[in-house]
C-alpha cells in the first residue's frame, strides 16, 4: 500500500528536484558568464 502511495509522488519529487537544479545552474552559468565579461573587460 505504501509503494502505490508513493509511486504517483515520486516522479514529481524527481522533476520539481531537476527543475530546481536547472533554474539553479542556468543562474549561476550567467552569474559566471557576466563575471567572466566584466573580467575581461578590465584586462
Amino acid at each position: 500500500m505504501s509503494t502505490s502511495f508513493l509511486s504517483p509522488h515520486f516522479p514529481l519529487s524527481i522533476t520539481l528536484m531537476l527543475v530546481l537544479i536547472s533554474s539553479v545552474h542556468k543562474a549561476f552559468v550567467l552569474e559566471l558568464f557576466s563575471f567572466l565579461c566584466t573580467f575581461f573587460g578590465k584586462l
